[in-house]
């Protein structure tokens, strides 16, 4: 049997109340790159619950086709606005890897959250940050120059590799146009910059993955004036 007893906003609840919150889901397996959700779709009814793998989703703001990506890992879920808003955002969530979602209808998920307290308190919370974060690669643009941004861009999405000292990673790179929606650049742009820092030593592509070699100098380069 399935479980959503690792779901953040669903944590709170004992087995009694999760047991018929599982049933009430249908359950599917996701291959890599799979689409889950598309932004075309209009039978949007329903809320996802990320219980394996990881997800991309990609936000169609409507200003000058711009494209706002965020990744949700286990534990997470996504929909939720459409449970309150007909008219949110379109979006399009594609696997990031071999993935196990449970789809929850609005109607339950809804009387979830009136039913119980902590869910409702969560979910609160959670959609305050969500927006915050839709809102965060809009800020400081116009004083940022457009190489500045792809830079900046590069150390948000990067982490420090688990084998290697001193070296940052960015593990499944993004597509090159996925970076350009998010700095308001061009795709030609990202790749010449990419292509740049390879040439000086600075990043090396390796498979899907980026390494950056020298972290300190490419964030002396986003800042500088």
């Amino acid at each position: 049997m399935h479980s959503l007893s690792s779901i953040q906003i669903l944590e709170s609840l004992g087995e009694d109340d999760l047991l018929p919150l599982e049933y009430a889901c249908s359950w599917r397996h996701y291959s890599s790159d799979e689409v889950i959700v598309s932004a075309g779709r209009n039978d949007r009814e329903d809320v996802f619950f990320v219980t394996e793998g990881s997800v991309r989703i990609a936000y169609h703001t409507g200003l000058a086709n711009e494209i706002i990506f965020s990744d949700r890992n286990a534990g997470s879920f996504f929909g939720e606005f459409g449970a309150f808003d007909t008219e949110a955002l379109a979006y399009t969530v594609v696997a990031l890897e071999d993935s196990i979602i449970a789809i929850m209808p609005y109607s339950t998920f809804s009387k979830t959250v009136v039913e119980f307290r902590q869910v409702s308190q969560f979910l609160l919370e959670y959609m305050a940050l969500t927006v915050r974060d839709l809102m965060l690669p809009q800020q400081g643009l116009p004083e940022l120059s457009e190489d500045q941004r792809i830079y900046g861009e590069l150390l948000r999405v990067s982490v420090p590799s688990a084998s290697e000292d001193g070296v940052w990673l960015i593990e499944n790179f993004p597509a090159h146009q996925e970076i350009a929606n998010l700095c308001q650049s061009s795709e030609k742009q990202v790749s010449n910059i990419v292509a740049l820092l390879i040439r000086s030593g600075l990043v090396m592509r390796k498979d899907h993955s980026l390494y950056i070699l020298d972290h300190g100098r490419l964030r002396q380069m986003a800042n500088a004036a």
